[in-house]
Formats: C-alpha cells, sequence, structure tokens
C-alpha cells in the first residue's frame, strides 16, 4: 500500500495516512468536538469515498480470499462502507435516496464480513445478504401468522436484542484492553490483529441495529409520500379471531352514548359508519389494545415517555457485570442503601397526630 493520495492542498499521503485522518476525523464528530453540520460530514465522506475508490483499484479484497489470507495492516479497510453508512444516516436532506444510500453501504460491509467469516459473522443473517445480492426484499410477501406465533417471535426478538447487546458491551471491553496495549507500543501483530477483529464485530452488531431502524424509516417515508400523493392506503391488522392478515382501510369513525345516537347519526350519513361506545371499546378489546372485562392487564399508553427498552436492557446487564466483578462502588453503595433502609423504616413518615 505505498499508493500515495493527492490532495487539493497540494499535499500527498499514504492510503493509511488518509484512512487514519478520516477516522479520526469520523471520531471527533462522534464525540461532539467537531461540529456536526452538512458541510463538514460531506467533506468527510469525499475522504472515505476516496480512500474506498483506491482499495478497489488496488484490489485488496477477494471473495476468494479467507481471513487469514488478509494481511493485519489491511484489515482497517474493510471498515470503509461501516463508516460511509453511518455518516449518511446523518444526512437529513433527500432522507429517503439518504437512507437507500446507507442501506447499500451497509449490506455490502455485512455480506462482506459473512464472505470472509470475520468473528460476530453468525449475526448476519444469509437472507441479509442474499438480498444484497439480488433477491427478493424482506417485506415483499409477508407470512400470516397467528396471534401465539407473533408472540413467539417478539419473545425470540427480544432474547436476541439481550443476546446481542451483552456481546456488543463484551466486545466494546475487550476493545478498549486491547486498544490500551496498543498505545502502550507492547502489542505484536497477534494482539493488533485481534483488536481489529473485535472493532469489526463491535460494527456489525451495531450496524444490525440500525438496518432495522432504516428500514423502519423507510418505510415511513414511503407511507407518508403515498398519503402526499394521494394514494390509497392500506395497512395490515391482526386481530385475535383470526389467524390471517386483514387488510383494512382506516376510515373516520363517530362514537356516540348510545344505540339510539346511533340509528340517528348513521341514518342521516349511511357512508361514515358509527359506533357506541361499548362497540368502539370491544373493538379495541379484540385488537388487542385495551384489556377485556375483568383483565388484569394494563392498558399500553401511547405517551409513554420512560426509558426505552435498549436502556432498560443495558442496566440490568451493566448491574450484573457489577455483581459478577464485586465492583467496589456499587458495593459501596448497595451497603449505603442498606445503612439508609435501617434509618428510615418504611412506614415511619410522620406520626405527628397518630397516637
Amino acid at each position: 500500500m505505498a499508493i500515495s493520495v493527492d490532495q487539493n492542498l497540494g499535499d500527498s499521503e499514504s492510503l493509511p495516512q488518509l484512512l487514519a485522518r478520516a477516522e479520526r476525523e469520523y471520531q471527533l464528530i462522534e464525540d461532539g468536538t467537531l461540529p456536526n453540520s452538512h458541510a463538514a460530514i460531506t467533506e468527510l465522506i469525499r475522504k472515505f469515498e476516496t480512500a474506498t475508490k483506491y482499495v478497489s483499484v488496488l484490489g485488496l479484497f477477494s471473495r476468494n480470499e479467507k481471513l487469514e489470507e488478509i494481511p493485519t495492516s489491511d484489515l482497517p479497510f474493510l471498515l470503509l462502507p461501516a463508516y460511509l453508512a453511518k455518516l449518511f444516516l446523518k444526512l437529513n436532506d433527500s432522507r429517503l435516496e439518504r437512507l437507500e444510500t446507507a442501506e447499500i453501504y451497509i449490506k455490502d460491509f455485512l455480506g462482506r464480513c459473512k464472505d470472509y467469516e470475520v468473528p460476530g459473522h453468525l449475526a448476519i443473517p444469509f437472507s441479509l445478504v442474499s438480498n444484497s445480492r439480488g433477491a427478493a426484499e424482506i417485506g415483499d410477501e409477508i407470512p400470516h401468522h397467528s396471534p401465539v406465533e407473533i408472540l413467539q417471535n417478539a419473545t425470540a426478538k427480544r432474547a436476541a436484542k439481550i443476546a446481542a447487546l451483552h456481546q456488543k458491551l463484551e466486545s466494546q471491553e475487550k476493545t478498549a484492553q486491547l486498544k490500551k496495549r496498543i498505545d502502550a507500543g507492547t502489542a505484536d501483530d497477534d494482539v493488533e490483529r485481534a483488536y481489529y477483529q473485535n472493532v469489526i464485530n463491535t460494527w456489525i452488531l451495531e450496524l444490525l441495529e440500525d438496518l432495522t431502524f432504516l428500514q423502519e424509516e423507510k418505510a415511513m417515508l414511503d407511507h407518508r409520500g403515498k398519503l402526499a400523493r394521494g394514494e390509497k392506503v392500506e395497512e395490515r391488522v391482526i386481530t385475535p379471531h383470526h389467524d390471517d392478515n386483514v387488510r383494512r382501510v382506516d376510515k373516520p369513525i363517530t362514537i356516540v352514548k348510545n344505540d339510539i345516537q346511533k340509528r340517528v347519526f348513521g341514518a342521516g350519513y349511511p357512508s361514515l359508519p358509527t359506533l357506541t361506545i361499548e362497540e368502539f371499546y370491544q373493538e379495541l378489546v379484540d385488537e388487542g389494545k385495551m384489556p377485556g372485562p375483568g383483565s388484569s392487564k394494563k392498558a399500553e399508553s401511547l405517551n409513554y415517555q420512560g426509558p426505552t427498552e435498549e436502556q432498560l436492557l443495558g442496566d440490568i446487564l451493566k448491574k450484573e457485570r457489577e455483581i459478577e466483578t464485586d465492583d467496589p462502588e456499587a458495593l459501596e453503595n448497595a451497603r449505603a442503601y442498606d445503612d439508609w433502609k435501617d434509618e428510615h423504616r418504611r412506614g415511619w413518615g410522620n406520626r405527628i397526630g397518630k397516637g
């Protein structure tokens, strides 16, 4: 990799130097040291794209190679599409086009990691890699599932998300330890290689999560575009009484107090569906949005402002790790809390006037 890249300023630098400089600027933007402006991100994208072009010209990577055949000095260049995907996700102009470009880079990165079987490649679905090479997109055909199967799938996804988060935290911790050895100058080629492989593994887990949010945002933007064009929008809903998905177009409804008002209003507007309060409540129960009569299940809040599921999972994993490692600060906090409970018995409070 002795090739030099000519810059607009008239200087020249090697390809590794160009990548290292671009990575430093990316980290400064992530840390908030550099402004997260459109111009700065666009300029950084240009640098990563320049490095990508030269990597392609040099032919550093081939699908016929194995991971062991790639020199340690070439491993950082596997991250080029990952950096580009992250940067395109930060741009808000022509949002749908930016998302599509980022999706291409993400699938290119994941597909290459799958080909080389880098550590963590088992987390990449094979269908995702095949889709990036010409197969049908996920979501073209939505399978029909019963409510029980949907619940089982949701449980499996949650367990997989917990496992991925746990693996990501472990990978980040190991990467930090290896980075210290490299910075101290005590690392050999094996340590440096292990460091880059852990970095790539962390990026795999992070981009898999980003891809899920990206596809959800694309669907939302597509839905908004159809509404703006006045197209008919359909959505799939599932009720507990049917195993198959039911296509339904949302229509405006009028809620009345009793059946008499329903007949009065419905007579004047036969094309407008009108429901009583009891019927509207029963419809919500059938769709699983409200608890049924006598059910102990609580209704889901539409304006929930608490911590996200990922934050709760992160707190649980953090507490488990503190217990396993006997974290001194955690032990001190736990003992202080025990002392506080001993001095503040439950129910003591204000006893004035209570005998």
